[in-house]
């Protein structure tokens, strides 16, 4: 069995295992121990380092935790404290680059049941407060913990809450909602809740059904894969960790300087009853629906630039269009001006008639602009051009003739171009 230990522990100070087993679950945290390793490298002396340096000496052996207490400022080693305050503090103080795989985002919402105004806090987390109350089958379950934290509350009679817009106290519903569902889900099981009957915390040791897989709304599904368990009383109990690492189907105990396979790792089960469990790790699965929308997206985006090429490329289009009816119209002026220069005023109108149905039929022909482009209209600048030259010579001629008339209508260039 020891051939096959490939992970190692963390020497207790004396009462420090509360340290230790998040340490080794935030260890076994692929995404935040590689954040942890680039920040460190900006920074010389913040709880960065110190984690990347305890992080690079576990992957070689059993380690100590004497630079982390140093810097989180832990001074009764034998004073045992709550893992969770501990795991709170340890995310506020390192890089958002790190602390961001476990932070979430949850919107309170207030709404008046009376004008149904709203308002509404968006409020981060790094872990979610699950309380721990009977259920109606009597088997309590971790999803039954986090329907009731996200469910709707009301406030009514003396709870009534003031409205702004009603100017009055009015009966209120808070709804809760999760807007950002972080990679890496922490749900605190709350077993240790103040006693206003003892005046003293108490620990509330019932069996909690502990779901490997749960779904959260907008089927976001989360696998969990470590668990912080404690055991004993409040003063005088113990804190483990049972970590599965990601790229393993076998659980690891993590008990201080001790790690252990667990055994009977066979079974199917959806579920583990526990009585010890407090902090739950749960890392974010990705489902065929979202690589399927993550694959529509990006459709979408090739979409969206498909469009945009298309309509960078309008004004290219339109500019040919009107080089080709231009064209097209400077082609049909030359050729009304050439039939008028060579035939008589009786085959004008009959000219005039042939030219119309010919221009008709070349403007409904689909490769009409195509040939105009790739011949660049040499035929009709040819026929332009001899038109004007006739229409000189028959102005001469008739000026000879008639010395006293001179033609009193002739195309300016705007006209033939």
């Amino acid at each position: 069995m020891k051939e096959d230990m490939k992970y190692y522990g963390l020497r207790n100070q004396g009462a420090t295992c509360y340290l230790n087993s998040i340490l080794q679950a935030l260890f076994m945290t692929r995404e935040f121990r590689e954040a942890v390793k680039s920040c460190s490298k900006h920074h010389k002396d913040d709880i960065n380092v110190g984690l990347h340096t305890l992080f690079e000496s576990l992957k070689k052996k059993t380690s100590e935790t004497t630079e982390v207490t140093k810097t989180l400022r832990i001074e009764k080693v034998y004073e045992q404290q709550d893992a969770g305050q501990y795991l709170e503090k340890i995310l506020s103080d390192v890089s958002d680059e790190a602390s961001k795989i476990f932070r979430g985002d949850l919107v309170h919402r207030t709404v008046c049941d009376q004008c149904g105004s709203h308002t509404d806090d968006e409020v981060p987390f790094f872990f979610l407060s699950l309380p721990l109350m009977d259920s109606s089958n009597g088997n309590y379950s971790v999803e039954d913990g986090i329907q009731e934290f996200l469910k709707d509350v009301d406030f009514c009679g003396e709870d009534q809450m003031y409205c702004d817009k009603c100017k009055y106290k009015r009966d209120t519903t808070v709804k809760y909602e999760l807007k950002r569902h972080p990679k890496i889900l922490i749900l605190l099981l709350k077993r240790f809740e103040y006693n206003y009957h003892r005046m003293s915390y108490s620990k509330d040791s019932r069996a909690v059904d502990v779901c490997y897989t749960i779904n959260l709304p907008e089927n976001q599904t989360y696998e969990l894969y470590a668990l912080v368990e404690h055991f004993g009383s409040l003063t005088g109990g113990h804190y483990t960790a049972t970590i599965k690492p990601e790229d393993e189907d076998r659980w690891y105990k993590f008990n201080d300087s001790s790690v252990t396979l667990v055994g009977n790792q066979t079974s199917q089960e959806k579920f583990e009853r526990s009585q010890s469990s407090h902090l739950l790790f749960y890392r974010k699965r990705n489902t065929k629906e979202e690589d399927k929308g993550t694959k529509v997206e990006e459709d979408q985006r090739i979409l969206i630039d498909n469009d945009k090429s298309e309509n960078d490329n309008t004004g290219k289009i339109t500019s040919d269009c009107d080089k080709n009816h231009n064209c097209f119209y400077s082609s049909s002026l030359a050729m009304l001006l050439f039939v008028f220069a060579v035939l008589s005023m009786k085959a004008l109108v009959f000219g005039l008639f042939f030219l119309s149905v010919f221009a008709f039929l070349f403007w409904k022909k689909a490769n009409f602009g195509n040939v105009l482009r790739k011949t660049k209209g040499c035929p009709f600048i040819l026929i332009n051009k001899i038109s004007l030259l006739l229409f000189r010579i028959r102005g001469a001629a008739r000026n000879l003739g008639h010395p006293e008339k001179k033609s009193s209508w002739a195309p300016t260039p705007a006209q033939l171009v």
